[in-house]
């Protein structure tokens, strides 16, 4: 069973993967705190487990199987570098931005467009250096799959705040 394994040989995609969660974590921790640790992990969690359950479901496994992670079809210790630290990282700074913009009406869409074509241009870098092979896939499926992964998470960071606030009212009416 290869599951887990060490890279090979440590090529570019490695190197981009590497760099990525670093500048990611950069971002990340020189942003001022805007969000409960509560939200916060929320957020980065359900990433986490939206990006992995998405990637396995639409393309990387059977019976589609249209692209693979790295240098091979086998789960790698990089693979998972993405699930784990770059989409929760990337997830959180969306939410973050979209918090900090505070979006309404059609400037929603705006966000969600932007979000899409910064997420599709990322991938393409990441086809670049080697992260993604494509068997199948287009890059443009990418396009129209942030949309909805978009605004997927703008319906979870709603729902997150309804029920931070629902918590609250709750906990001062205990205090009453």
């Amino acid at each position: 069973m290869n599951f887990l394994t060490v890279p090979v040989v440590f090529g570019e995609n490695e190197w981009f993967i590497l760099i990525s969660i670093f500048v990611f974590a950069i971002l990340w921790m020189r942003l001022p705190k805007r969000f409960p640790t509560s939200v916060t992990l929320l957020i980065v969690l359900f990433n986490s487990a939206f990006a992995k359950a998405t990637d396995y479901t639409i393309a990387a496994s059977l019976p589609y199987d249209l692209y693979d992670y790295n240098d091979t079809k086998y789960l790698d210790l990089f693979d998972e570098g993405l699930h784990f630290l770059i989409y929760p990282l990337c997830g959180y700074l969306e939410i973050y931005w979209y918090d900090v913009w505070r979006a309404r009406g059609f400037s929603v869409v705006l966000f969600v467009l932007l979000m899409a074509a910064l997420a599709t241009s990322y991938e393409w870098i990441s086809v670049m250096a080697g992260v993604f092979t494509y068997k199948g896939w287009k890059i443009w499926y990418s396009a129209l799959c942030y949309v909805a992964i978009v605004v997927i998470d703008l319906y979870v960071y709603q729902k997150i705040l309804q029920w931070q606030a629902k918590s609250r009212e709750q906990l001062k009416s205990r205090t009453l």
